[in-house]
């Protein structure tokens, strides 16, 4: 008798077979596979679903970042100027803030480097929310005897926000350099000394020429831990 050429049957052959010769722990991670119509349409259905979320996730992390960006600059400017200043250069944040715009504007003196952390924070957010939100669904899919209706316990979620900072650092430490980098370089110069990186892109270009891309990622162990 020649073999079933029959696509339903074929697919519920396999999915009995999995069922059956698979240890029970092995086999709920298989897929299933459709054995309808109705079961194909419904996982696609649950696939455009779970896409969307993903892009609702970037999407509410992009945003979030471009505010923190336009909101937090300003004040981490004048952190790292403090922080970095030679003694008695700054006897306040305050006077950093009015020294700052006195020496180059309202807008160069206290968003001075933000192309960077605007660029790059932004993805970083977007990056960090959909990392996240796959996180949990690693943690759920590791413990699948837990009801999804359950919320997850202090260490599972913990452990998908380890997840969420490994793609977000590898975005976060090249250009949190950069930012830093463009902030500070202004606090040497002399009057009327041209600084020496013109914007984010020729820092960019100076630390390959220095030492590739091991110059440009530098720091990012420190990030991560």
């Amino acid at each position: 008798m020649a073999p079933s050429t029959d696509p339903a049957a074929a697919a519920a052959k396999v999915n009995e077979a999995v069922q059956t010769n698979l240890p029970a722990a092995v086999a709920d991670k298989v897929p299933h596979i459709p054995e309808t119509k109705a079961e194909a349409k419904e996982d696609a259905k649950k696939a455009v679903s779970a896409g969307a979320a993903q892009l609702r996730s970037l999407a509410a992390g992009g945003f979030g970042g471009i505010c923190a960006v336009i909101v937090g600059h300003p004040f981490d400017l004048v952190k790292v100027r403090l922080q970095t200043a030679d003694k008695g250069v700054y006897t306040s944040a305050i006077d950093v803030v009015r020294k700052s715009i006195a020496r180059d504007g309202l807008g160069r003196g206290l968003y001075a480097g933000v192309s960077a952390p605007l660029v790059g924070v932004t993805p970083m957010f977007a990056v960090s929310f959909w990392a996240y939100d796959l996180g949990k669904d690693i943690v759920r899919s590791i413990y699948p005897e837990q009801p999804a209706s359950q919320p997850l316990t202090i260490g599972q979620t913990a452990a998908a926000g380890f997840f969420s900072a490994i793609p977000m650092t590898a975005i976060t430490a090249p250009f949190e350099r950069i930012k830093v980098i463009l902030q500070v370089q202004s606090q040497k110069l002399q009057p009327g000394q041209a600084p020496r990186y013109k914007g984010p892109y020729d820092v960019v270009r100076q630390l390959y020429a220095e030492g590739g891309l091991r110059s440009v990622f530098r720091g990012s162990a420190a990030t991560l831990a």
